[in-house]
């Protein structure tokens, strides 16, 4: 048998079967299925860590604002105690 002959043996046996297995369908079903939930999960956490997220940014911005507030505080009373040092090496 020469490979000419060999090769078309080859073709003739191989071949694709028209038929559709229910497990491969069942299996493609249950993919999409659980893709779709999956997805699903994804964008509920997303929209979670999303709301997490800002309300995080809202508190930053409060703790900013008091901050400064003290620091304004601790800046006057400092200015107090330098006029009152100074008052009384003036005074002395």
């Amino acid at each position: 048998m020469n490979a000419k002959e060999q090769e078309q043996n080859e073709r003739k046996n191989w071949h694709l079967d028209k038929s559709i297995s229910v497990t491969h369908v069942l299996s493609t079903i249950s993919a999409i299925v659980l893709g779709a939930i999956f997805l699903s999960a994804q964008d509920t956490r997303i929209t979670v860590l999303e709301k997490l997220v800002i309300t995080q940014q809202k508190d930053i911005s409060e703790q900013k604002q008091i901050n400064r507030e003290d620091l304004r505080r601790i800046e006057d009373k400092l200015d107090r105690v330098i006029e009152h040092l100074g008052n009384e090496r003036n005074g002395r």
